[in-house]
């Protein structure tokens, strides 16, 4: 049934939190993760509104129901307007396997790729950190709060480019 569900899933950008983000925070404290109390937290104080040029706080909803959360804020830990940070990621566990983090991880890299170079992320989590690299990110040693990477501006110019017809592009055809 939720995988009927799942396929029913839409994707939007949040003008602010959701009314019942608290359910999805208490599911994510249940499985022993804070990030979406800290999301609710940051968003309070006002620390964190993904208000900044190419940050996005972002949705999976089925029907009214948030089953998924998750944004991108320009980095804050490295001082480059074009690193981006995906944010407090956390897909419900009764949505998880069935499409919905891989349609907002879409959504949240769409609206983020016309302003980084690329995307970074930390998690301990090995699960996590399989569904980011089966989203293309790459494992990172060495960087701090950084686990995993993925260079979107080199695909993006290139999405663009044969949009739009580079005469380049041509001469090779």
């Amino acid at each position: 049934m939720v995988a009927d569900q799942a396929n029913l899933a839409s994707y939007v950008a949040l003008p602010a939190l959701p009314c019942d983000i608290g359910e999805l925070a208490d599911a994510a404290r249940s499985e022993g993760f804070g990030m979406v109390h800290r999301l609710i937290d940051d968003y309070a104080a006002e620390r964190n509104r993904f208000s900044k040029r190419g940050e996005s706080l972002c949705a999976a909803l089925v029907g009214d129901r948030t089953v998924a959360v998750g944004g991108i804020n320009v980095d804050p830990y490295y001082d480059s307007p074009v690193l981006g940070r995906i944010r407090h990621l956390y897909v419900h566990p009764d949505f998880r396997h069935c499409g919905v983090g891989t349609g907002l991880m879409n959504l949240i890299e769409s609206r983020g790729e016309q302003y980084f170079d690329s995307f970074q992320l930390f998690t301990t989590s090995r699960a996590a950190g399989w569904f980011y690299e089966a989203l293309s990110y790459v494992p990172v040693q060495g960087r701090w709060k950084v686990s995993h990477a993925k260079n979107v501006r080199v695909a993006w110019r290139d999405r663009g480019r044969a949009r739009l017809g580079d005469s380049s592009d041509r001469r090779r055809a």
